[in-house]
């Protein structure tokens, strides 16, 4: 879909699962040339094809959105799509979600991010960098001309290993706001290493996301102080990860300093014990089976997020389970949502 806002002044160039022939492919490059948003998105696009692109991008000064999201652009396409962003472009979102890309990749990423001060969003998920690819990705990071705001690297076969580069990026930088780690096996070492680097840092960071990365209750300490500590924190996501009643109970322990507010926090699984302990000042027990036995959960959802800003707050709105965040910060903290979602059903927020 090919869309124009005369009134805007802006053209957006918007396809998705459009498997592109040669005339249509021919077609498009004048519109690359002139859009201020395109998305292709899963449209078979190649690296034979990423010359022509980066050309098009060259001659385009009004780019400030490009998403190639599943399109097999390999390490050699994406590099001759990159050298189509020219400084002088005021690109401000960059998607290249599952394109392919490896070490080799994140070296050219690496130049670009340097030469990009525009650039704000970069989202790098589904893309087997590794280790050595993310340290390669953090060099540019870090470079002073760099101003990314949110990074998204799920599934991007990180390990604890990528957490000392990564945690170098959240002590140095005061843009970054969002970090999207999910479905990396980072690990206890990894999320230490990680929190250590937010402890120490003037990142104004707000969301932060962990969801099955290998964590476990020995984290929650870590955590908690962050939660603590860092009154920008409004997401903390932490699903899938092995917590358990002791790891859930020691972060919700965690304190915001004075005039904060507890995040968003997103808690798997099993947790409903521990919440329910702290909210009747430790004597709950887990919700009961069918058979009177005490029920172990697969999966439950504990999201608590924030309050609007001062000046766009309006009267809380509660979803789902909007008194058991109230509950959990009794006379000092406000939620405007919470949830508590795949669990056993209405019973079990009576039982909390």
């Amino acid at each position: 879909m090919v869309s124009r806002k005369h009134q805007l002044l802006t053209m957006s160039l918007d396809l998705h699962y459009e498997q592109l022939s040669d005339s249509r492919w021919t077609e498009l490059l004048p519109l690359l040339q002139q859009s201020q948003v395109v998305r292709l998105v899963d449209c078979g696009i190649t690296e034979g094809r990423c010359k022509d692109m980066s050309s098009a991008l060259r001659d385009n000064t009004a780019l400030t959105e490009l998403s190639l999201c599943s399109n097999e652009l390999g390490d050699a396409g994406t590099h001759l799509v990159l050298q189509g962003l020219q400084p002088t472009c005021r690109i401000q979102k960059l998607s290249l979600q599952n394109c392919c890309l490896s070490e080799a990749g994140c070296g050219a990423l690496s130049s670009v991010l340097r030469s990009l001060p525009s650039l704000r969003e970069l989202d790098l998920s589904y893309n087997q960098l590794g280790d050595a690819g993310l340290r390669l990705l953090c060099e540019g990071l870090l470079d002073p001309q760099c101003h990314v705001e949110r990074l998204q690297l799920e599934y991007s076969n990180l390990t604890a290993a990528s957490c000392e580069p990564l945690a170098a990026v959240l002590r140095t930088k005061q843009e970054l706001k969002e970090l999207v780690v999910n479905n990396n096996d980072i690990g206890e070492a990894g999320a230490r290493t990680l929190c250590q680097g937010l402890a120490d840092s003037v990142c104004p960071l707000e969301s932060l996301k962990l969801e099955s990365c290998g964590l476990t209750s020995a984290n929650c300490q870590d955590l908690s102080g962050i939660v603590g500590a860092k009154a920008s924190l409004r997401v903390l996501e932490l699903g899938n990860n092995r917590l358990g009643d002791v790891g859930v109970a020691e972060l919700c322990s965690g304190r915001p300093q004075a005039g904060g507010e507890r995040p968003a926090a997103q808690l798997l699984p099993g947790e409903a014990s521990p919440v329910r302990h702290l909210l009747d000042g430790g004597n709950g027990r887990p919700p009961a089976g069918p058979g009177g036995e005490e029920a172990q959960p697969e999966d439950h959802l504990l999201s608590l997020r924030r309050p609007p800003a001062p000046e766009t707050a309006g009267p809380p709105v509660w979803h789902g389970a909007g008194q058991l965040a109230g509950a959990l910060a009794p006379g000092a903290l406000a939620f405007t949502e919470a949830k508590y979602s795949n669990n056993f059903g209405e019973n079990i927020l009576d039982t909390l």
